[in-house]
């Protein structure tokens, strides 16, 4: 089968090696050259470099993308990752078989941060979807699904990487069925959909107002991205890791040791590393043996 492949890292990368094992690659669609905004800055080109390297045609997302896929007689396209709206025009082709393998057991947890969320509601479960591409985010009828186990110490990129493997792994078991009209896709429950929003750089500072048990699953949720942090003394300091204190009656915020525990709204988290901006990551004793400002996180 014909197939064109739009998406980025990590999710992308893995469904894209996978593709490539069932079907020729007309084109890929992913970032070519580094964001200039703030984030992760190697998104998307290794998704480019695999493409180039095993000889396939790659384009940045953008206008242009829709005229290329109308040159193309193509079976299927398959979206990971992507990030930008696909316009209706495009997913007229390739008869309407667009695929999406999105990081949740739709229809709970659509939108852009779905590892994220279930990372910070504690599920014991997370998972993957392929789902056919509509008009409406992450809403389109479902062709498969696999949970996903999601351990005590994941963060969001230890989970999406066994999540990306899985869903690529599924992507490749169905596709063939699919495209061959054997596979029935099934609608959402709409009932039960829920939405998860984007993150930006300020929505990683800690509120040491919350439990700890929701802050040790919040510093693991925002790793690699946008990253947890809190300040001391006007410094700015990236929470790493962190395990549970038991409790602890002080303001929130507040820290001794060592070993390093802070005070939440209810028990204390213990800090294991950390890392203060502009200097390497260390473990939350040694910093606390050299800070001399006040013991209180804002």
């Amino acid at each position: 089968m014909k197939a064109v492949f739009l998406g980025n890292p990590p999710l992308g990368l893995a469904a894209l090696k996978r593709l490539g094992e069932v079907a020729d690659i007309a084109l890929v669609v992913t970032q070519i050259e580094p964001p200039r905004r703030s984030g992760p800055r190697t998104k998307g080109l290794p998704v480019a470099e695999y493409a180039r390297e095993h000889g396939w045609k790659t384009a940045a997302p953008g206008k242009h993308v829709t005229a290329l896929l109308e040159k193309a007689a193509l079976d299927v396209c398959v979206v990971a990752a992507y990030g930008h709206i696909i316009p209706e025009k495009a997913l007229a082709l390739a008869d309407g078989r667009w695929l999406n393998v999105h990081s949740s057991l739709l229809p709970e947890y659509r939108g852009a941060t779905p590892v994220q969320q279930a990372i910070l509601d504690g599920k014991p479960q997370a998972g993957v979807t392929i789902m056919e591409v509509t008009a409406a985010i992450d809403a389109g009828p479902i062709v498969a699904q696999a949970e996903v186990a999601s351990r005590p110490s994941d963060t969001t990129g230890s989970l999406t990487q066994r999540i990306a493997e899985r869903g690529a792994g599924l992507l490749a078991e169905v596709l063939p069925d699919y495209v061959a009209g054997r596979l029935k896709p099934q609608p959402q429950d709409e009932a039960k959909a829920t939405m998860t929003g984007t993150l930006r750089k300020q929505d990683g500072k800690v509120d040491w107002s919350r439990d700890a048990d929701y802050l040790g699953r919040f510093v693991r949720a925002m790793q690699p991205w946008p990253g947890a942090w809190t300040e001391a003394g006007g410094h700015r300091v990236e929470v790493l890791e962190t395990s549970g204190e038991g409790p602890w009656e002080a303001p929130p915020g507040t820290f001794d040791g060592p070993p390093l525990r802070v005070a939440t709204g209810w028990g204390a988290l213990h800090i294991k590393r950390l890392k203060p901006a502009g200097k390497a990551a260390m473990s939350g004793d040694d910093w606390l043996r050299g800070w001399r400002g006040a013991k209180r996180f804002v």
